[in-house]
């Protein structure tokens, strides 16, 4: 799935993997609460994402 980011929306999946493309330089965080079929939902996992600027004349990107 790609998924298209904005900050304090939630992307619900049933998907175990979301494809994050076009982020900018810098930190990105991202929340996961997972959720039951009945409805209940784990506690908020953070994680923050530092993008970096590819070097000059580095336009490779991972597969």
């Amino acid at each position: 799935m790609m998924a298209t980011f904005s900050q304090g929306k939630p992307i619900d999946t049933r998907e175990p993997t979301i494809r994050v493309d076009g982020l900018g330089a810098g930190a990105h965080r991202f929340q996961l609460v997972v959720a039951t079929g009945d409805g209940r939902t784990s506690a908020p996992a953070a994680v923050t994402v530092t993008v970096q600027d590819a070097p000059p004349g580095r336009t490779t990107r991972p597969g």
